[in-house]
C-alpha cells in the first residue's frame, strides 16, 4: 500500500469522526460542549501526531519497498547473469569434452596404431633373434661335432702313443726288473756264499697257527751260525728267508739270550687260510623311521678256531650293492651260528 493511500483513509477517518461529533455535540450545554471540544482537540492533536508517525512510516516504507524492488530487479539481472555465464561454462564444457573426446579417440587410433606396428617389430625382432640363435646354435653344433672329431682323432693318436710308452715302459721295466733280479740273485748268492762260509742260515722256519687278519700270516724262524763278534740283531735283520718263493727281510729281530736270535715275518700274500668271505647278504631294512640308513647283514666264511674273529671280522672287505667295503660297521659272534657283520648303508628311502 502506498503512503498517498493511507493519507487519503486517514482523512476520510478523520472527517467521519468530525461529522459524528459535530452532531453529537449539539445536543450537549455550552460547558459540556466546551469539555468536549478540549478532549477533541487533544484527540485530534494525538490522531494528527499518530498521522504523522503513519506518514513517516509510510514515506519510509515507501523507500524500503523501493529499495527492496531495486535490490530485486539487480538480483533478478545478477540471476540472469550468473545464469547466462552458466550456460556458457556449460557450452565451454561440452566443448571441451568434445574436443577431448576427438582427441582421445585420436590417441586411441594413434596407441592401437603404435601397439600393431610394435608388435609387427618385436615379431621381426624375435624371429632375428631366432634365427641368429638357431645360426649360433648350427655353428656351435658344428664346432662341437669338429671338436669332436679332432678329440676322437686326439684319443686315438693319444691312445697310441700311450699304448707306445706303456709298451716302451713295460719294455724298460722289465729290463730293469731283469737287472735287478740278476743284481738281487748276484746279491743273494754273495751273501748265501758268504753265510754259507760263515755258517748263518735260518732255522725252523713256522707259520703261526692262528690268522694276524685278511689274508695274513705270522711266520718266525731263528738265525744260527752268526760268527762271533758281529752284532747279532743287524746280522739278522740284513739277512733274508724264502716264504712263497719271495726273499723277504724280517719285520722284527729279538735277542732271547741262550734261546738264540729270532725273526717274525708278516707275509700278507698266498695265505688261502686266513682269506676270509662274506655270504648270504640280507637286508635287515631301515635302522630307524628318518634316518636314512639302511642295515645289511652278511656272515663271514673260512674263520677258523684259533683266529681272533673281532680282527678277521673288522679286516674283511666286501662288495654288494656296487659298493666296496673295507670293513663292516659292526660285528658279532653268535656262538655256534658263527660271526656276523652288519653295514649300515645311507639310503634316502629311510
Amino acid at each position: 500500500m502506498s503512503a498517498s493511500s493511507i493519507i487519503l483513509i486517514a482523512i476520510f477517518i478523520t472527517t467521519i469522526v468530525n461529522t459524528a461529533f459535530f452532531f453529537m455535540i449539539r445536543e450537549l450545554g455550552p460547558l459540556s460542549r466546551e469539555r468536549v471540544r478540549r478532549e477533541w482537540g487533544r484527540e485530534i492533536q494525538r490522531h494528527e501526531a499518530v498521522r504523522a508517525a503513519w506518514v513517516v512510516e509510510a514515506r519510509e516504507h515507501e523507500k524500503q519497498r523501493s529499495a527492496m524492488v531495486v535490490e530485486r530487479h539487480s538480483w533478478q539481472v545478477e540471476r540472469i547473469e550468473k545464469r547466462r555465464e552458466l550456460n556458457e561454462l556449460q557450452q565451454m564444457i561440452e566443448r571441451d569434452q568434445h574436443d577431448w573426446d576427438i582427441k582421445e579417440k585420436d590417441r586411441q587410433r594413434e596407441w592401437a596404431k603404435q601397439r600393431i606396428e610394435y608388435e609387427k617389430e618385436v615379431e621381426k625382432r624375435r624371429q632375428r633373434e631366432n634365427e641368429e640363435l638357431e645360426e649360433q646354435e648350427r655353428k656351435l653344433n658344428e664346432l662341437h661335432q669338429m671338436i669332436e672329431r679332432d678329440r676322437s682323432d686326439w684319443e686315438v693318436e693319444k691312445w697310441d702313443r700311450e699304448r707306445e710308452w706303456q709298451k716302451r715302459q713295460q719294455d724298460y721295466e722289465k729290463k730293469m726288473d731283469e737287472k735287478r733280479r740278476r743284481k738281487d740273485a748276484e746279491r743273494r748268492k754273495r751273501e748265501e756264499d758268504e753265510r754259507g762260509r760263515a755258517g748263518i742260515h735260518w732255522e725252523d722256519l713256522l707259520p703261526s697257527q692262528s690268522c694276524l687278519g685278511y689274508g695274513k700270516r705270522k711266520y718266525i724262524a731263528k738265525l744260527v751260525g752268526i760268527p762271533d763278534g758281529q752284532h747279532k740283531l743287524s746280522v739278522c735283520r740284513q739277512t733274508e728267508a724264502e716264504i712263497h718263493a719271495e726273499w723277504m727281510k724280517p719285520e722284527s729281530c729279538e735277542d732271547r739270550g741262550f734261546e738264540g736270535v729270532w725273526a717274525k715275518w708278516v707275509v700278507d700274500f698266498q695265505e688261502p687260510t686266513c682269506t676270509t668271505w662274506w655270504s648270504n647278504l640280507i637286508d635287515k631294512g631301515c635302522t630307524a623311521p628318518g634316518s636314512h640308513l639302511r642295515r645289511y647283514e652278511q656272515h663271514l666264511e673260512n674263520i677258523h678256531g684259533g683266529d681272533d674273529w673281532k680282527v678277521m671280522c673288522t679286516t674283511s672287505p666286501t662288495d654288494f650293492h656296487d659298493h666296496h667295503f673295507d670293513t663292516p660297521t659292526s660285528c658279532a659272534n653268535w656262538g655256534k651260528y658263527g660271526i656276523f657283520g652288519y653295514w649300515e648303508v645311507n639310503d634316502s628311502s629311510c
